[in-house]
């Protein structure tokens, strides 16, 4: 398993900072969630998938491929998706964390 990126590794400092259990490389095989977000009530369960762009995302053939495949996969196996882009990350991280929150705060929700 390759190792964490440096924007993985902000997201992920960031999001904990902000009272989330961050749980990096969560699957199996080569099938893993970039990021993966325990319930705050349950933690046993995980509630968010925090799918970040990088080798993986730019080394796919295809734009459908990176979009819609394997959120497609993520969301028909249960799991609540939010996708952050190391660009928007970089500008404005507080925007983006406040988006993130956002997504944790209505899967907890659902």
């Amino acid at each position: 398993m390759s190792p964490l990126s440096v924007f993985e590794t902000a997201v992920i400092a960031a999001a904990t900072a902000s009272g989330l259990q961050c749980v990096p490389r969560v699957g199996v095989g080569g099938y893993r969630v970039d990021i993966a977000v325990r319930h705050p009530a349950d933690p046993e369960r995980f509630v968010l998938a925090i799918e970040c762009d990088g080798p993986k995302y730019s080394g796919a053939p295809a734009a459908r491929d990176r979009e819609l495949g394997r959120d497609a996969v993520l969301t028909r196996m249960g799991w609540n998706v939010h996708r952050t882009f190391s660009a928007s990350w970089y500008r404005n991280p507080e925007a983006e964390l406040g988006r993130l929150l956002d997504r944790y705060r209505q899967a907890t929700l659902g």
